[in-house]
């Protein structure tokens, strides 16, 4: 399939590659886009691939796992499935592939309990609470559960235009 003069292949060890990078700004280095899905692929990446991940916290789990590509951040959010939108999502502390299902949630309209030290206020915003200690994630989801309609007013999403946009925009600058 070509894109914008360069050709996307899913082959390798990511699910989609990019070859035959645009050579007009060679000193980008960069020689492939690779899309990781946060829990597909545990593969390394290619050594000189700019990596494109759903969320903050997806290029925090390959920072702790050794990856140190460069990484962007562009969600891509079609054909998520929907969660019932009636009780907020909550991410256990040692979930390193939730970005997905988070994305699915407030797309769904349903707001976001999150652990505090991780990087998912980046992607929920005010649409959900942090909590601390797992006594304190009880706590955040009863308040979530109780601020439900004023959490779901406070979701923003990007939309695919947002997401092709940027994509755009990284693509003109390497």
């Amino acid at each position: 399939m070509e894109f914008w003069g360069v050709e996307i292949v899913s082959e390798g060890p990511a699910d989609v590659e990019i070859v035959g990078w645009p050579s007009r700004h060679p000193a980008a280095g960069a020689r492939a886009l690779q899309f990781r899905v946060p829990g597909e692929s545990s593969a390394q990446p290619a050594g000189q691939a700019l990596l494109i991940a759903p969320a903050v916290q997806d290029v925090v789990n390959l920072r702790s796992r050794g990856i140190r590509n460069p990484a962007v951040v562009i969600p891509f959010l079609a054909a998520l499935p929907a969660p019932p939108n009636d009780q907020p999502l909550v991410v256990e502390p040692d979930d390193g592939a939730a970005s997905l299902r988070v994305w699915a949630a407030l797309a769904s309209g349903c707001p976001v309990v999150y652990p505090a030290d991780s990087a998912y206020y980046e992607q929920v915003f005010h649409a959900g609470i942090a909590y601390g200690e797992i006594p304190d994630r009880h706590k955040a989801e009863a308040t979530a559960r109780s601020s439900f309609s004023e959490l779901v007013r406070l979701i923003r999403i990007p939309t695919a235009h947002e997401s092709a946009s940027v994509l755009r925009k990284v693509l003109s600058t390497l």
